[in-house]
């Protein structure tokens, strides 16, 4: 039975990391507040995850694990409304029915006047308390001497699920990390070959690759004894364990998986990215995909790597690449992966800012084709009916035909509202009023110029013909791209991408004499 005394609960739905990193933090918070812990654990699709007692002994999981009907009828609060009040205080904002849900999966919770020492002191002491089975037990033992006395750097790579599985139509810049830079990374670490670098990745044919390309490449099957007997969810524990020993650690920077090894170990973790020379970032990432487009042709499993190492590079670095670059690149990323949603809408965007309709027509059916395929999630479908709103709107106000252009953009923008995405425009950010208020301002001036004369919708025309996309005053939006992708703990570039082009939109009517408000533009 629940207890009448108020909880401290986490149900998460995610993979291992985030499911483990938030049952640390409710037992934190727990210990905090003086409550109760208890976690719900969903045995999901994902075979890894359909049986607790792989990771938790039966005394643990019969002790803290409850169903999610004992939650129900019950009042919730989050975490974030009562950590900053004393135990006393938020004891009292409580009700003996209510119970307090945990939902981080990547920082450690402090409390008031807390500082960070104290609380990873407590998280560490929090983590090392669960009760793992028998056989994970024994695993953190022998990891807890791996890989040595030296400490070695550690890199994880997220490159399988997010390429081939339910998510490969994203590019989720928070997990992401494209090769060019994992490489540059490697060569820095190793010190010229004279250190070992342990690389952890879900991707096998790239880990072997890896394996090949650097000698000094370690996987945890060569630092694990019998790793490669281990069911699936006790190798990605054995992952956590030996990765949590690494200095430094470069990952993802919203990986829960990489944050976990992170909070529990010396290491400092880093996004890829930043291990390349200030400045040059670009420039080593398109050096990478153009000699990995090449390796693409032998090894398939380059294709759908290297296209999302290139809709990465749009996205990041659209302020720095001319727009014929940006549409060559991107016609590289439908080549090498056609069945990738994010290839298509990405290109598709480019060669309408560029007046090249009929291949955009093609790449917007192409990826509405595909999102009614997509699994699970609404963001493949929303960011092609964005991208079709798009192209139809640029392709009014280049001439063709306005009225006939836009169709029915507004029954597609409904649509879109009505979608639950997320990463794309998620509901609980202002990225969706942004996504919307660009598209808004958009149709508003196609609707205009079709109203207007025959002379008004040339001259409009041919100022967004000659206007010089490349040339678009940046000052006016929001940090670049590489700084957005740095500070925000998800970076959604479809926003700024479609702020551009909104922009580049409104200079080319403005010189045309067309009139129209401004967009509103966020910073």
């Amino acid at each position: 039975m629940t207890s009448q005394r108020p909880l401290v609960v986490t149900r998460r739905w995610d993979q291992l990391g985030g499911r483990l990193c938030a049952i640390i933090n409710a037992r934190s918070i727990a210990e905090l507040l003086d409550l109760e812990f208890r976690f719900v654990w969903p045995r999901g699709p994902e075979p890894a995850m359909s049986d607790p007692r792989q990771i938790f002994s039966q005394s643990f999981l019969d002790t803290f694990e409850i169903e999610p009907a004992e939650l129900e009828n019950r009042p919730v609060v989050r975490h974030h409304e009562l950590i900053s009040l004393s135990r006393a205080d938020a004891r009292r904002a409580l009700g003996a029915d209510a119970f307090v849900e945990v939902n981080e999966v990547f920082g450690v919770i402090s409390g008031p006047s807390e500082g960070i020492a104290a609380a990873r002191t407590r998280y560490r002491r929090c983590y090392r308390e669960i009760g793992w089975s028998d056989d994970v037990r024994r695993l953190a033992d022998l990891c807890s001497s791996l890989p040595g006395d030296q400490p070695i750097a550690g890199i994880h790579v997220r490159a399988g699920d997010i390429v081939t599985g339910g998510w490969r139509h994203v590019v989720a810049h928070e997990k992401y990390s494209p090769t060019p830079f994992i490489e540059y990374a490697i060569d820095q670490l190793a010190h010229d070959g004279d250190k070992p670098v342990l690389v952890l990745s879900d991707n096998g044919q790239y880990l072997a690759w890896l394996k090949d390309r650097f000698p000094t490449v370690l996987a945890a099957a060569d630092v694990v004894p019998g790793y490669a007997q281990l069911p699936e969810v006790q190798q990605a524990l054995a992952d956590i364990f030996v990765l949590s020993a690494c200095e430094p650690i470069i990952g993802p920077p919203s990986s829960s998986f990489s944050r976990l090894a992170a909070n529990l170990g010396p290491g400092e973790l880093r996004p890829a990215d930043t291990v390349a020379p200030a400045g040059q970032e670009c420039a080593v990432l398109c050096a990478g995909i153009a000699a990995h487009r090449q390796d693409a042709a032998t090894a398939r499993f380059w294709r759908g790597l290297v296209a999302r190492d290139i809709c990465w590079c749009l996205d990041v670095f659209a302020d720095t690449l001319a727009l014929d670059e940006q549409h060559q690149l991107a016609g590289w990323a439908v080549e090498l992966d056609p069945d990738f949603l994010g290839a298509h809408t990405r290109f598709a965007r480019i060669a309408s800012l560029a007046g090249d309709w009929r291949p955009a027509r093609i790449a917007v059916a192409r990826a509405i084709e595909i999102a009614a395929s997509a699994e699970r999630y609404d963001d493949p479908l929303m960011e092609a009916l964005i991208t079709d709103v798009v192209c139809r709107c640029l392709a009014a106000v280049r001439g063709r035909r306005p009225r006939h252009a836009c169709g029915d953009v507004h029954q597609t923008l409904d649509r879109c509202l009505e979608l639950h995405p997320v990463w794309l425009a998620r509901d609980e950010t202002a990225a969706r009023e942004e996504i919307f208020g660009s598209l808004r301002f958009m149709l508003t001036v196609a609707e205009r110029l079709s109203e207007g004369t025959r002379a008004v919708r040339k001259r409009a025309a041919r100022s967004l013909a000659e206007a010089r996309y490349d040339d678009l005053d940046l000052a006016r939006l929001r940090p670049d791209g590489l700084q957005q992708h740095r500070s925000a703990a998800m970076y959604d570039p479809l926003v700024r991408d479609l702020e551009r082009m909104a922009l580049h939109l409104y200079d080319a009517v403005h010189r045309a004499g067309v009139a129209v408000g401004a967009p509103s533009l966020s910073r």
